[in-house]
């Protein structure tokens, strides 16, 4: 059992993405609620893929990350993340895309990256970033992400670093697909 937990994380680490962080509207390589947030629950209908697949967002899942995130940040004594419904529609949109159409990166197959989701979804922001991870195998898909970002140095960034305290706002979107993947998305802005 000991040798699984950890063959269950690195498989988590070689399916995250390195961070694409934006900045002024620029792609670059790499709590609670807020006053005048409204609530992330808002429920997508299962969408079907060309492969007779489905899938749908989880909102439980979406709340452990973001309340995994936030502990991390407050271990590292950095200001909690406040969560944003536009931030989290954004997410979603970009998780279910990935599932829907087959894909796992921070462009889509039309080439839109980060920053290019977020000026079409009108979000306004001068610092912007986002992390992604595809689990596929059992266990807390949350808990796995997060770890998992912690562990790599781009998405430690995001989270942690000197600059994840330019971040103060955060969106999570999580689609579990009908095979089981689960896809998630963080994005965060200043």
């Amino acid at each position: 059992m000991n040798t699984i937990r950890p063959a269950i994380a690195l498989l988590v680490a070689f399916l995250l993405v390195a961070c694409a962080g934006i900045r002024g509207g620029r792609d670059i390589a790499p709590a609670s609620l807020g006053a005048g947030s409204a609530a992330p629950h808002e429920r997508l209908p299962k969408v079907g893929r060309s492969a007779g697949q489905s899938c749908e967002v989880n909102n439980r899942l979406e709340l452990r990350v973001f309340t995994l995130a936030n502990r991390a940040r407050r271990e590292a004594g950095l200001p909690l993340l406040e969560m944003r419904y536009d931030l989290v529609r954004l997410a979603r949109r970009h998780a279910r895309d990935m599932a829907v159409r087959d894909y796992f990166s921070h462009y889509d197959p039309d080439g839109r990256g980060p920053g290019d989701r977020a000026r079409e979804d009108r979000v306004q922001y001068s610092v912007f970033a986002e992390n992604l991870a595809r689990v596929r195998y059992g266990g807390d898909p949350a808990r796995l992400a997060v770890e998992g970002w912690l562990e790599s140095p781009g998405h430690r960034r995001n989270l942690l670093d000197e600059t994840a305290a330019e971040y103060s706002f955060t969106g999570v979107g999580v689609v579990r697909r009908e095979d089981g993947t689960v896809l998630l998305s963080q994005v965060f802005l200043r």
